[in-house]
């Protein structure tokens, strides 16, 4: 039987471990300079994917430096203008997402590359800083999406002027074109490169995201998720309308319909609409970068028994890797780039899109009323974490990578 391009993929990120290559020598610490749009150290930036990353790539494959590229000069008077812009001709421009931004960025890099004998360049979602850059270091790109993807499903990439189009897409293209290994979290991210932007098959891989958590407990420390009188439902999103916080609302509503008793927690965001119900707790904020903000949030992790976040869009989903790694099933939409996180039965269930909040609590209550089912679903929920959705795994995958399509 033929396989498909996916399936390939599937195979060889997990047997990468058991290929055992003589000339690989996984003891060589490569010089790495890490370019990103924002502060990898700061864990608000890009939900503190940049940091997991530079963290897993100074432990698995070498010194990683971290460029600060300065913005230019007059940029907030530029986003007054184009937000004005925007209201009169109700199209969005954006004055830090240019074809001159991009020289300038590139001009930086030249200057502080120079002199520095760096194996490689790792670019964590910094196509605008990239995308103009000449050099003859090769180029690591990491995205979970392409402009193609999400110029129609995110808000902020929505009613471009034209010309803002034209140069997203060639930021996007040249990025692929210019890269010596374009490393995707999902299938569908990686489908659109090959696709949309003609990307090499050789230099595409498919290597899940960790989730972005100072710790995570042991199997063991899991053992007490039991549903006793009360199932708690965790909705954990910074987006209200495009993760689907309505459907989760409805979900609580259909499940007390059905005599279950029930509490739905909203973290992250304050509904736009009001919540008011006695069995909804909302915490709007909880800050990452404090030492109680990270306790608060495993604490609610611990407290939970589903992760509800029904996304109408969704390039990856961290807070997925994030309730696995804690055992926690998931209940989510097939849309995106979630398939890759989650499989139905194993750690979790998606739902069609169109699905509303009765679907969901459906598959909720088949799920509650049967104990050893459950048991299961937090036990296998567990171990798809321990086995691929953790950072460590994406470092040792990325050596790999590194070595197999660059050669170093």
């Amino acid at each position: 039987m033929t396989q498909t391009w996916k399936q390939r993929c599937e195979k060889n990120v997990l047997n990468i471990f058991s290929i055992l290559n003589p000339v690989i020598d996984m003891k060589k610490k490569l010089t790495i300079a890490f370019v990103s749009p924002g502060d990898p150290n700061d864990k608000r930036s890009w939900s503190g994917t940049a940091f997991s990353l530079m963290q897993a790539l100074g432990k698995h494959v070498g010194e990683t430096e971290w460029i600060c590229l300065e913005p230019p000069s007059m940029m907030k008077h530029r986003k007054i203008l184009s937000r004005l812009n925007f209201k009169i001709s109700g199209k969005r421009g954006y004055p830090d997402r240019t074809l001159k931004v991009s020289q300038n960025y590139a001009d930086q890099l030249s200057e502080k590359l120079a002199g520095n004998n760096y194996d490689l360049i790792f670019a964590s979602a910094a196509s605008v800083e990239m995308a103009c850059l000449e050099t003859s270091i090769p180029i690591v790109y990491v995205s979970d999406a392409t402009f193609a993807l999400v110029k129609d499903n995110y808000p902020i990439f929505s009613n471009l002027s034209g010309d803002t189009q034209k140069v997203e897409e060639f930021f996007e293209q040249s990025m692929i074109m210019k890269s010596s290994l374009l490393a995707y979290p999902s299938h569908w991210a990686a489908q659109s490169a090959l696709q949309d932007y003609e990307a090499e098959p050789a230099k595409v891989r498919v290597i899940p995201f960790g989730a972005n958590l100072n710790s995570v407990p042991d199997v063991k420390d899991i053992a007490h998720r039991k549903i006793g009188v009360q199932v708690n439902l965790l909705f954990l999103a910074k987006e209200w309308d495009r993760k689907g916080g309505p459907i989760a609302v409805e979900t609580l509503k259909e499940v007390l319909a059905k005599d279950i008793k029930a509490k739905l927690t909203i973290c992250g965001v304050i509904p736009p609409e009001k919540c008011d119900h006695p069995q909804i707790e909302v915490i709007p904020y909880l800050d990452k970068n404090s030492k109680a903000g990270r306790n608060r949030l495993q604490k609610i992790l611990d407290e939970s028994h589903f992760l509800l976040v029904p996304s109408r869009a969704e390039c990856y989903g961290m807070v997925f890797c994030e309730a696995n790694a804690f055992g926690i099933p998931v209940l989510a939409a097939n849309v995106g780039g979630i398939p890759s996180i989650v499989r139905n039965g194993e750690n979790g269930y998606l739902l069609p899109l169109e699905t509303r909040g009765r679907g969901y609590a459906n598959t909720l209550a088949d799920i509650v009323n049967d104990k050893n089912r459950y048991a299961s679903l937090v036990q296998s929920s567990k171990a798809r974490y321990d086995n691929a959705l953790n950072w460590d795994n994406w470092g040792k995958s990325m050596r790999l990578a590194i070595n197999e399509v660059i050669g170093i």
